[in-house]
């Protein structure tokens, strides 16, 4: 998984876990695709299935349309995504664009 550089960290960070829940990070549509193969390779692996109406792709200071899939499964592309008691949008202009729940 590629991820995004982190310069204060000075390396890639490919994404977040939560507990159950995985945030995957990308700069690029076919990174992110590229990474949503390598998890959903996993999972299967391990014989657990991703539920895609659970999932959700937010392009942030982008409008590319690409066809995101998880095993196999098309994931939505979203306007805004509630995380952690967190209401994140596409549009992160404004701190303010960020509200806590």
């Amino acid at each position: 998984m590629d991820g995004v550089y982190v310069p204060s960290l000075g390396k890639n960070i490919p994404g977040l876990l939560f507990a159950y829940d995985a945030v995957v990070i990308a700069n690029k549509p076919e990174s992110l695709q590229n990474s949503l193969k390598s998890l959903s390779n996993w999972s299967s692996a391990w014989e657990m299935k991703i539920n895609s109406s659970k999932c959700g792709i937010l392009r942030i200071g982008s409008k590319i349309n690409f066809p995101f899939t998880a095993q196999n499964q098309n994931i939505e592309i979203l306007q805004k995504y509630n995380y952690l008691r967190y209401m994140f949008n596409d549009d992160w202009s404004s701190p303010s664009n960020i509200k806590k729940n």
